[in-house]
């Protein structure tokens, strides 16, 4: 019984780390296409809402990388 309760506990640990590195993998993989795409202002300078403007025009200032 001692060697059953002993794969037992291999197999719950083995599943465990196999879940956690996946967790993780995904995590970067997300956090990267993040940092690598981030929400850039189009080349015609101007960004569409989902709200309607009320309080007029709105100028906004951004350096060339998108900043």
């Amino acid at each position: 019984m001692e060697k059953k309760s002993h794969f037992s506990n291999f197999l719950v640990l083995f599943i465990a780390a196999i879940l956690t590195v996946s967790i993780v993998a995904v995590g970067l993989i997300l956090l990267n296409k993040s940092l690598e795409n981030p929400t850039p202002v189009p080349p015609s300078g101007k960004v569409m809402t989902s709200s309607k403007n009320v309080s007029g025009t709105m100028v906004l200032f951004y350096e060339q990388d998108g900043q």
